[in-house]
């Protein structure tokens, strides 16, 4: 099976109902993106055919990187990505705060554990947030690399380093080893 199929899978399957408030990688409308860029690429090696040689070489480096697609993609992409780690913040933030509550709060969460089995929901909640980073991170990782592919580049290598600085690539989060950590 494909990852575009995997991931589609995974967007309709159990955990819906999670993913309807967070966001995810538009992995199809990225492909497609790199798909109409492929178009672009064979009319440009078209033309190339009918310059001359030492003009080709030239452009051919010139080619390498398309504005269109690096301003479009990866504008894309960098939104997604921090709407992804977000949201992937905000809701292990508030796993961590029922985790550790304190004081009157926690009185009131073992009093409604009587009533119901909210421990092993948290769990649960820590398992399927702990799959959403993962199949989004696999999803940006692969998207990157049908880009260079695509270009003959490594703009889409330069920009996983990008986001490392920036602090949001999303497998090497801080939140994702803290709720590794608590439910693991």
């Amino acid at each position: 099976m494909k990852f575009g199929e995997t991931f589609t899978e995974y967007l309709h399957g159990e955990e819906e109902w999670f993913l309807e408030k967070c966001r995810y990688v538009e992995y199809k409308k990225l492909k497609k993106v790199l798909k109409k860029c492929k178009t672009c690429n064979s009319k440009r090696s078209d033309d190339e055919h009918m310059i001359s040689s030492a003009t080709s070489l030239s452009d051919s480096c010139q080619y390498q990187s398309c504005p269109w697609c690096d301003q479009m993609f990866f504008e894309e992409l960098m939104k997604e990505a921090s709407d992804i780690a977000g949201c992937f913040k905000s809701r292990v933030r508030h796993l961590l705060h029922l985790h550790v509550a304190t004081g009157m709060q926690r009185y009131m969460m073992r009093l409604r554990r009587c009533f119901t089995d909210e421990k092993q929901a948290l769990i649960h909640e820590g398992h399927i947030l702990i799959q959403y980073i993962t199949m989004n991170a696999i999803a940006i990782r692969k998207i990157l690399k049908k880009y260079d592919k695509v270009h003959g580049s490594e703009n889409g290598k330069n920009f996983k380093l990008k986001m490392r600085a920036e602090r949001i690539e999303l497998l090497h989060s801080p939140w994702l080893s803290l709720l590794s950590q608590l439910w693991s």
